[in-house]
Order: structure tokens, then sequence, then C-alpha cells
């Protein structure tokens, strides 16, 4: 391996498990500025929250941070490349049962369904199809609308999923 942060992971790359470039679907959730203000000057940077999914089972989120939207952007995305997950998933029935998770004030409730219920939050909505998560409603409770806690919720519900056996 390189001493380039792109050579990182490569390995699943060569091996033949996934490719990241052929079919991934990725989704800019959040981007804004902050300012950090000194006695000396005002520090401004930028972040960025990038949700990659390839609708079968793959997927992956990142943060970024940089100075510019451009640099935080291309670390959500190398973040996102390391962060890569498989959850389980039949094609038959994806969700068997009825999965709870929480993360802070966010609580979410998966449940079986016979056809895709996108009714309610719309970006989480869109986080389960690409993710490849069909034929299931959805329940989010929340207070506030922070993306953080919304990929940290799907990330937790997802990883609770298990196939009939």
């Amino acid at each position: 391996m390189g001493g380039r942060k792109e050579d990182l992971g490569r390995g699943l790359f060569r091996q033949g498990i996934f490719d990241i470039r052929d079919s991934f679907i990725c989704l800019i959730l959040d981007r804004d500025s902050t300012t950090k203000v000194t006695t000396l000057n005002r520090v401004n940077s930028c972040r960025t929250i990038v949700f990659m999914g390839n609708g079968t089972g793959l997927m992956a989120y990142g943060r970024g941070r940089g100075i510019s939207h451009k640099v935080a952007l291309q670390r959500a995305v190398f973040n996102c490349k390391r962060n890569i997950i498989a959850i389980p998933i039949d094609p038959s029935l994806p969700v068997p049962e009825e999965l709870y998770a929480h993360f802070q004030d966010y609580k979410v409730t998966l449940r079986p369904s016979t056809s895709f219920n996108p009714w309610g939050h719309p970006a989480f909505a869109t986080m389960l199809s690409v993710a490849g998560i069909f034929d299931c409603g959805f329940k989010t409770v929340h207070t506030g609308k922070n993306h953080y806690n919304v990929v940290n919720s799907l990330f937790k519900v997802a990883t609770k999923n298990r196939t009939p056996q």
C-alpha cells in the first residue's frame, strides 16, 4: 500500500468483493459552515455529511470537515469509503420483524409491509431505498432536524435486521 489516502482500502477492491465506482448512489445530507471566534481572528470551517448505498445491502456514511466545502466533501467521501457495512437482506422479505432503535432524541421503528411506504421523513425514506431496504414501513419520532442523528439511528436499526433462516 502506498502512502496516499486513496490507497487505503484497495485490498477489498482487488479481492473482488465490491467495486465502489460501479453502482453506489451518493447523497449529500447536510453541509454547513461554522465560525470559531478567537481573540486574534475568526476561524471558518465547513462540514459535510454523506450517505452512500448500492441498493443491495451495502451502505456507508462519512463526515468531513475542511476549510472549504470542496475539501469537506472530499474528506466525507473518503470517510464514507472506509465505513462501508453490509446488512443482511432477504429479497422476498427485507424486514422480517419489527425493529426499533434510537440515537439521542431520534427514535425509529421499522415494520414489515407488503409495499414500501415512504410516508414520513423524506431523507430517511431515501436512505432506506438507497440502502436496499424495500417493502417496509417506518415511523420516526424526533424533536429536531439533525441529520447526524438520522444516519446513526438508521445504522443502528439496519444492523439489527436478520434474515429468516
